[in-house]
């Protein structure tokens, strides 16, 4: 059983699935529990190469009237989709959707009284087969279902956690492509860029889409990855830059499309530059209407001071 949901630096998952007495249950709409919260929705836990465990913590509170209870598990995930989609198996099928079994809870199976709290500790344990770099998951917690053996809807509730082994991180970050949403007779008012990470641990890009007229000077700009998003590795990520105008538009110029930015927790840099030919139709025309004009008005003036010239020369003889 799987379910498909999206990921950021500030997400937290909340989804709920039918539990049935077949083994093909389905998976019901996402619902949000109002009475259970778990808390943070999102922490990242650093363990040192020479650990062999660090702790964590998550807090479930109960303000339903009722008792609850709680079975707590952890997921791997694995991005799916360029829009940061990633994929949680809680009965994995795949050596790809498979429980994280580097963390270990104190307490997975307990009663949380009615307007209750609980601190549940758990344990990253450093094994061999921890590998350095990111690790993803998310801890979910789970509420039983009835036990008339009928189908219920299990509302459960995820905490994502971000483990990065320190010791042995790769990063490698590149801006494989970019898309302008623009014509020949508008700015772009947005960029895609396209990034893809082969190393081992997520990254977080962040900097500037500018458009520069012919003296470099700014005539608008989209901030790349407001919301922090990350891109986890062995993985493409799309972020969409809404771009805002910021200064007049030359009739007819060939603008630069300047990107540039860097990827924290890593000293990676990108940048790249293309170039775009606007032509703006009204502003043109506005403008060959006002030259025509001027050219006519000058025609004008020297046939005047032509004719002038000619009749002087004429009295002159």
């Amino acid at each position: 059983m799987c379910l498909i949901f999206c990921v950021s630096g500030r997400t937290s998952f909340v989804f709920a699935e039918t539990i049935s007495t077949s083994e093909s249950a389905a998976i019901a709409p996402q619902s949000v529990p109002g009475s259970i919260t778990v808390q943070p929705s999102f922490q990242e836990i650093i363990i040192d190469a020479s650990e062999q465990e660090k702790r964590g913590v998550i807090n479930i509170t109960n303000s339903d009237s009722e008792d609850v209870h709680v079975t707590l598990q952890a997921s791997e995930i694995q991005q799916v989709d360029v829009q940061g989609n990633v994929l949680l198996a809680d009965k994995p099928s795949s050596p790809a959707t498979a429980l994280a079994t580097y963390i270990v809870f104190d307490t997975p199976d307990f009663v949380l009284p009615a307007h209750g709290s609980s601190a549940v500790p758990f344990t990253i344990r450093n094994s061999v087969d921890l590998s350095p770099g990111g690790h993803y998951s998310a801890l979910i917690a789970r509420f039983a279902a009835k036990e008339d053996g009928s189908t219920s809807v299990v509302p459960a509730i995820s905490s994502f956690v971000i483990v990065r082994k320190t010791g042995g991180e790769q990063y490698h970050l590149s801006l494989s492509e970019v898309r302008l949403n623009s014509s020949w007779f508008t700015l772009p008012d947005k960029v895609t860029l396209r990034f893809n990470n082969q190393g081992n641990s997520h990254l977080t890009p962040h900097g500037l889409v500018e458009i520069l007229d012919w003296k470099e000077h700014r005539t608008a700009m989209g901030i790349i990855n407001v919301d922090s998003v990350l891109v986890l590795p062995q993985s493409e990520r799309e972020l969409v830059v809404p771009i805002r105008s910021q200064s007049w538009v030359w009739p007819i110029w060939v603008y630069t499309v300047n990107i540039s930015g860097h990827a924290p927790p890593s000293e990676i840099t990108f940048s790249q530059q293309i170039p775009v030919l606007i032509i703006q139709w009204p502003s043109l025309i506005a403008l060959l209407a006002a030259l025509t004009i001027l050219g006519f008005v000058s025609n004008s003036t020297i046939r005047k001071i032509q004719r002038k010239r000619a009749l002087q020369l004429k009295k002159a003889s």
